[in-house]
């Protein structure tokens, strides 16, 4: 769910001096709102904006309007448009920004300052595969991470992944190359409102800051606009260049788990546990 009152959007527009009328506010919050699932996607916002305030005439102001986040980091929502076409496709569909006729739950992407976030598409396989099939990309995975790293493997992960029925998780992009991957998976009963926290990356990426720009990014937006009150993710121990990519991210480590891992060699090692809580309600208390 999401929690509006935690969430610092503001509307800026692409004219200076441009003041945007309290409704055409609204309209961005719709349109938001329709991107994650919450609105009809069938219905355009320019629809709803006419029949919310029967106000056609600042239709043409939606056209101007971006939403950005006020953070270091960015989240590059799509520009409002009444020319748009109705989204269509399946809910696990791909999209880019620039082809607004795919699904609507993917119409964003998540921009950092050296990489941007998207949605996964069909045809990522084949780079997926010949990214994450390295042992020492590996090495301080969890075996759901397999290695050797199949086709089969990469085909199988991009169809669970596209059907809709995991939105936490983006194929990490630099300079229009796949280089790596990045998520987040709900929890739910007396846990819900939290979520397990996971990235890998391309051994050609380590060592200029992506790994650390992504998960930035990643976890700001699911903790200020996806309704999350915590983050968690565990690592090995020896991973110390991952532990540190969660610290400067604002995880905070919360403890070890004695030889809870078994690594690729056989040898049992420590868990390091982190977390990053939502800041809080500036609404309550």
């Amino acid at each position: 769910m999401l929690r509006a009152a935690s969430t610092p959007f503001v509307f800026t527009s692409l004219a200076a001096g441009y003041a945007p009328s309290m409704a055409l506010q609204r309209a961005c919050v719709i349109d938001f709102l329709r991107a994650a699932g919450r609105l009809d996607l069938r219905t355009p916002v320019t629809q709803i904006i006419a029949e919310s305030r029967n106000r056609p005439e600042r239709e043409q102001d939606v056209q101007q309007i971006h939403l950005h986040r006020t953070s270091r980091e960015s989240f590059l929502f799509p520009t409002l448009s009444s020319k748009a076409p109705n989204p269509t496709g399946p809910p696990g569909a791909s999209r880019r920004m620039a082809n607004p006729g795919e699904c609507a739950m993917n119409r964003y992407v998540i921009e950092g300052r050296s990489c941007r976030l998207r949605r996964y598409r069909a045809e990522d396989a084949l780079a997926i595969c010949g990214v994450a099939d390295d042992a020492l990309v590996s090495r301080w995975m969890t075996r759901a991470f397999p290695y050797p790293y199949t086709q089969r493997d990469a085909d199988e992960w991009v169809a669970a992944v596209t059907d809709g029925s995991r939105d936490g998780h983006f194929a990490i992009e630099v300079d229009g190359a796949l280089a790596g991957g990045i998520g987040f998976d709900r929890l739910d009963g007396e846990r819900s409102g939290t979520a397990t926290f996971g990235y890998w990356l391309g051994r050609a990426y380590w060592g200029r800051g992506i790994g650390t720009d992504a998960a930035r990014a990643l976890s700001d937006y699911a903790l200020h606009s996806q309704g999350l009150r915590r983050l968690e993710a565990s690592v090995f121990a020896q991973n110390i260049a991952s532990a540190k990519v969660l610290e400067k991210c604002g995880f905070r480590r919360e403890g070890a788990l004695r030889d809870f891992y078994v690594d690729r060699s056989g040898a049992a090692c420590d868990a390091l546990v982190f977390g990053r809580l939502a800041p809080p309600d500036p609404t309550i208390g």
